[in-house]
């Protein structure tokens, strides 16, 4: 068999239909998908047996089954975070939900002697990086009294 049918199932459960060529790429796959749903500037991971794929993958090299399925899943909901301590600076992945002084504390030991700031502004402590708009790689500075 040249072809072979799929199904990408996305975290909302709908289900875009593919045939492709066994040796097609994903990366052709993955941009239509994105297309397909409205979702062409956002980050997406594609997951095949609980493993995620790369996009030079294929079917073959993948050993994939026609009627597989490939679920997706969007990649919006973490921040990448700088944090800047003296001359020191960590970077961090997390949610965009994080508390962020909650989360920072750990990063003191939990110091009551700590303020942290982001953009000249003290950090509350229901500061979330989504409620104050924070960017990949946005810096959160840490000042011990």
């Amino acid at each position: 068999m040249s072809s072979i049918d799929l199904v990408i199932i996305g975290e909302d459960t709908s289900e875009v239909f593919f045939r492709i060529k066994n040796t097609t790429q994903f990366s052709q796959v993955f941009s239509s998908y994105k297309e397909k749903q409205g979702i062409a500037q956002i980050q997406c991971s594609f997951y095949y047996n609980n493993v995620c794929m790369n996009e030079s993958d294929t079917a073959v090299s993948l050993d994939m089954k026609h009627d597989d399925k490939i679920y997706s899943k969007i990649c919006d909901n973490d921040i990448t975070i700088l944090v800047k301590h003296n001359d020191d600076i960590l970077q961090y992945n997390v949610p965009k939900s994080t508390f962020l002084v909650s989360f920072l504390m750990g990063y003191t030991n939990g110091s009551s002697d700590t303020l942290f700031f982001y953009r000249d502004k003290q950090l509350n402590i229901s500061d979330t990086p989504k409620s104050i708009g924070m960017k990949n790689d946005d810096v959160i500075e840490i000042y011990t009294l």
